[in-house]
């Protein structure tokens, strides 16, 4: 269903793949870590290779999407050299985004408001992202 719905969105791109060749036979039964074959073409890009992993080769997909990420982020990891909050403020950049993905009642809030008191006084805004709050999102 995911490779029949890649080549109708992206017939262009399918037929630029080159299928058809050996490459493709050994991908497919390659371990986890190989990367795309060389015959995919230069101008496929990023994210292009990763809907193809995706329709393609579905278990390697959480990985595949981690290297897209660090890639695009010039991160040269998604897992936090602290787990603390402090510890991510002092390793980050203002230019590097911080994604905090949490389970149910495990939200960093107090911790997170204590933190931007500290670092940077009266310049917090909180914004809730669930329940009834996304049209203020």
């Amino acid at each position: 269903a995911a490779f029949s719905a890649l080549a109708a969105a992206l017939p262009a791109l399918m037929q630029s793949l080159s299928l058809d060749n050996a490459e493709w036979q050994h991908w497919s039964k390659a371990g986890r870590g190989a990367d795309l074959p060389r015959v995919v073409p230069a101008a496929v890009t990023p994210f292009q290779r990763l809907l193809v992993v995706q329709a393609l080769r579905p278990e390697r997909l959480q990985p595949t999407c981690t290297e897209f990420v660090c890639r695009t982020l010039d991160v040269a990891s998604l897992s936090p050299l602290s787990a603390s909050l402090p510890g991510i403020h002092a390793d980050s950049r203002a230019a590097q985004p911080i994604l905090m993905i949490t389970t149910a009642g495990a939200a960093p809030d107090q911790e997170l408001e204590d933190l931007a008191a500290r670092a940077m006084p009266q310049r917090y805004k909180a914004l809730p992202m669930g329940g009834q709050s996304t049209d203020t999102a």
